[in-house]
């Protein structure tokens, strides 16, 4: 009866401490270590990012055909088992007459 005991309250001693916690989702902007993407030849993770979109993104075709022009802006978390979250992609577009 005594080791049922023992058992038990451990049990609830350990759930006591462990209830409530929560896990971390906090958003470092400069983690101690920095992830890793290698593309292609590049060198470094800016290279490899910036090589990786103007080879993978595609205009779409209206503003192309309009002559647009203008900067795309991505970001994204990468969470701790390497998956991408909370991706917003941006920028602005100009006519190439402005």
């Amino acid at each position: 009866m005594k080791r049922t005991s023992l058992i038990l309250f451990f049990k609830v001693l350990l759930s006591v401490y462990s209830f409530g916690q929560q896990p971390d989702t906090t958003i470092y902007i400069n983690p101690e270590i920095q992830p890793i993407f290698k593309y292609d030849t590049c060198s470094s993770l800016k290279s490899s990012m910036k090589e990786y979109f103007i080879d993978n993104y595609k205009m779409p075709r209206i503003i192309i055909d309009n002559g647009y022009i203008g900067n795309i802006i991505v970001e994204f978390v990468i969470e701790k088992d390497s998956t991408l979250s909370n991706i917003n992609i941006g920028g602005r577009l100009k006519p190439t007459d402005y």
